[in-house]
């Protein structure tokens, strides 16, 4: 173009012009997410561990967003049904992923499993909580070493309750059993949709044995329905602090808790994780949610995005490695 050319010139200055102002209403537009309700799918029954952190949780998340967040309970094949209605929306971080340890454990147990680990968009690492290893009250087993005795004599006798195929109890069992010499294949397993209907069954006596949440079970050894042999933690709880770890016991291998991680729609845009994120980093600090997280015996464990995507990886590998050896992928 030559100085000399005024129109070109009048053409080229217009066309950055709107270039620019294109951007930048591009730049705000952006800023301005969220603008309406935001749905939370938890793949359990209402009233379990992951369920009840999201019911803590996200309230303060409204309130730095300015929306309302609905908590919505889709369970169902051991948390496909909820996997896949988010899997399938609308990349718009108005439809988020609760994700409880379904898609490392579903996918490392279910080679046909419509989705993969990887199909969703990490966002981030939020809290992570102890397992009980727990019996009904009126059981023979009085002591961990009792039950694993019994349940090698003999792994098809007695029915293990778990909240799903892929569910923490199963993982957490499998590596328990695998270490002592039992053939996790031979356990005899009664599947639930979640931790709340597990821990009713074991309650009322239909199931011998679960692992289930530290959270779901203390209430219940409260109301005198079961008892709690060991518990999947580095030490004991300050909320039940009679009750033993599995390492202290001699049994390090029982050292598979639970988590939950936030999760997005496949190719959500890095802006809308960022500001989740950040978010979430927030408001996991404040002392009052840290509090009430603690009295279910629940911490907070934030990961950024790419951290939780790390995490997810090692959780899938180690999950699938179990699955193989014990003859649970299919």
């Amino acid at each position: 173009m030559k100085i000399g050319d005024p129109m070109k010139l009048i053409r080229t200055i217009l066309f950055l012009i709107t270039t620019f102002v294109s951007l930048g209403a591009w730049g705000q537009s952006s800023l301005r997410y969220p603008t309406k309700s935001i749905d939370v799918v938890v793949t359990y029954a209402p009233g379990g561990a992951g369920d009840t952190w999201m019911r803590l949780v996200m309230p303060y998340v409204s309130q730095k967003f300015g929306v309302p967040i609905n908590i919505v309970n889709r369970v169902g094949g051991s948390g496909v049904v909820g996997t896949m209605s988010v899997i399938t929306a609308q990349p718009d971080g108005y439809t988020i992923l609760f994700d409880g340890l379904v898609t490392p454990s579903v996918t490392a147990i279910q080679a046909s499993a419509p989705f993969q680990w990887t199909d969703l968009t990490p966002i981030a690492k939020i809290a992570s909580a102890p397992l009980a290893f727990a019996v009904p009250v009126d059981s023979s087993w009085k002591t961990l070493k009792q039950a694993l005795d019994d349940i090698k004599k003999d792994p098809g006798q007695a029915k293990a309750g778990v909240g799903g195929s892929g569910s923490p109890a199963t993982f957490a069992l499998s590596k328990l059993f695998e270490s002592v010499g039992i053939n996790a294949a031979k356990i005899n397993r009664v599947i639930f949709d979640g931790s709340t209907p597990t821990m009713a069954a074991l309650a009322g006596g239909h199931v011998a044995y679960t692992s289930q949440p530290l959270q779901d079970s203390l209430p219940l050894v409260a109301a005198g329905k079961i008892r709690i042999l060991a518990i999947s933690a580095s030490k004991r709880n300050p909320d039940a602090p009679q009750i033993p770890t599995g390492l202290e016991l001699g049994y390090p291998s029982y050292d598979l808790g639970t988590w939950g991680a936030l999760e997005g729609p496949p190719k959500l845009p890095a802006q809308i994780v960022q500001v989740w994120s950040d978010v979430l980093r927030e408001v996991l600090q404040n002392p009052e949610l840290v509090e009430k997280l603690k009295t279910r015996q629940t911490v907070v464990d934030f990961l950024s995005p790419e951290d939780t995507r790390k995490f997810l990886e090692n959780e899938y590998t180690m999950r699938r490695g179990i699955a193989e050896r014990l003859g649970l992928r299919k």
